[in-house]
């Protein structure tokens, strides 16, 4: 049986309904296998002076969650976590057994992640507050980069989407 099949037979008695479409295909995705050409580790590996971000790395966005749901922000997403959340829809910064895990992750600076970010914000709204939500992968583990990166972008807000 598979993990997702696994799962969804043990959850809220089974309804695979209740489940949202994204953690579906993580849970495909972690049945699968990767062609050891792509696993490398120098594509995954964490630096301590560039974010290792995800494919889909920096986007403005509407934020679907939490306290500040529907208000427009821009999405930073880290890669590499060392968690394994059930519910996390983007296994591809998490999940060895994925394609993306090991083919989609770059690096920048945060002086360049600052200025992705800012290119990213397309709000008109003047009265809207500049926001940032780092999200993962888990942000802690890149934490002495988003702590540079607050200081760069000191005039806007910060959100940080974390299990720890």
């Amino acid at each position: 049986m598979s993990i997702k099949d696994e799962i969804i037979k043990n959850a809220d008695g089974g309804i695979k309904e209740s489940f949202d479409p994204e953690l579906i295909r993580a849970f495909d995705i972690a049945d699968q296998t990767v062609d050891k050409e792509l696993v490398k580790p120098e594509n995954v590996r964490l630096n301590k002076d560039k974010f290792r971000l995800s494919g889909d790395g920096i986007f403005y966005t509407i934020q679907g969650e939490g306290i500040t749901t529907g208000i427009p922000v821009v999405f930073l997403r880290l890669h590499v976590c060392n968690l394994r959340c059930t519910w996390c829809d983007a296994y591809y910064t998490w999940n060895p057994k994925s394609k993306e895990f090991w083919t989609e992750s770059y690096e920048h600076t945060p002086e360049e992640v600052a200025e992705l970010i800012k290119k990213e914000w397309t709000c008109e709204n003047s009265f809207t507050p500049k926001t940032v939500v780092v999200t993962g992968g888990e942000p802690l583990l890149q934490r002495d980069l988003i702590d540079k990166l607050m200081q760069i972008m000191h005039d806007w807000n910060f959100e940080i989407e974390t299990e720890q």
